[in-house]
């Protein structure tokens, strides 16, 4: 709040704001959690920390979680001894993915095997071997990213602060589908996170962090959309992810004997904390990857 020049809207709330921030330097005993949640909940009514929140993509390098307004706005039922965390609750923690997870199941008597990779820069080298004899790549992004940056951590390899979160997503992905042993791998994108999106996008304009999104038109649309209409925006950035897929798969197909319909991009947009949404995604999918499989073993239905 003291970068960001906004004072508290109760000066009382002071005494507040110092237990908190006391709470996250030490260790409290259990005796004491009580008033600290109370002191979180008078605190989150407070308009100065309000007025913070909703200026949260002006500070600089510190990431807040996507789920913080959720979680704040409940912080009396956490609060309860008897909590006992939801299925939304659950969904809504989130773990940054480090290393290579590998995970095996069966599906309508296929077999799968998926490997989840950590998309940080440190975790990449671990992962960029993974790629050799795979059938589909599932790369997820964030929507609301686009007013973010990448925290500044470099001295412990961590993300260059210099960079948008978006930009940073759009290379990665520029260099992640050029990889040699995805060449004949179908490349399934899920654009994730539609409901933060909806929401940022009433607060700035998508137009401040990528100046041709004023000018962009949906080829759906004979004219411009509004710019705050998040199918519109959503479709802007699929745009950028498509842009960079049909370049590479232009210079491939030109410089080598590969037939045009031997790798697809397809895209989805997605709500993670939404279970109908992402079962609907999941099936589709999976349906994806048992059609990739029947077309290995020439058993494909025309």
């Amino acid at each position: 709040m003291e970068k960001l020049d906004i004072p508290l809207g109760d000066r009382r709330n002071q005494e507040h704001a110092t237990r908190v921030m006391d709470a996250a330097k030490k260790h409290y005993d259990a005796s004491a959690v009580p008033e600290v949640f109370r002191a979180i909940a008078a605190l989150w009514q407070d308009e100065g920390i309000r007025e913070c929140y909703r200026r949260r993509a002006e500070f600089r390098f510190i990431y807040l979680s996507d789920s913080s307004k959720y979680f704040l706005d409940q912080v009396t039922v956490l609060a309860d001894p008897k909590y006992v965390p939801t299925q939304q609750d659950i969904l809504r923690v989130r773990k940054s993915s480090t290393g290579v997870q590998e995970y095996e199941f069966t599906v309508k008597g296929c077999s799968f095997r998926v490997v989840d990779v950590g998309g940080q820069r440190s975790e990449r080298r671990k992962w960029i071997h993974c790629f050799e004899n795979v059938n589909a790549m599932i790369f997820v992004a964030s929507l609301s990213d686009f007013d973010q940056e990448l925290l500044d951590k470099t001295a412990n390899n961590y993300e260059d602060r210099t960079v948008n979160r978006m930009e940073e997503s759009l290379a990665l992905f520029n260099v992640v589908i050029q990889d040699r042993f995805l060449q004949t791998a179908s490349i399934i994108l899920l654009l994730n996170k539609t409901d933060i999106f909806q929401e940022k996008l009433q607060e700035r304009d998508l137009a401040d962090y990528f100046p041709d999104y004023a000018h962009f038109q949906p080829e759906s649309q004979p004219a411009p959309g509004p710019k705050k209409d998040p199918q519109t925006a959503g479709q802007y950035v699929l745009s950028k992810y498509m842009a960079i897929n049909d370049c590479h798969a232009a210079g491939k197909f030109a410089s080598s004997s590969m037939e045009k319909d031997e790798q697809f991009m397809f895209a989805h947009f997605t709500c993670a904390t939404d279970t109908k949404n992402i079962k609907f995604i999941a099936k589709a999918v999976e349906d994806r990857l048992l059609q990739e499989a029947l077309i290995d073993f020439n058993l494909a239905l025309v």
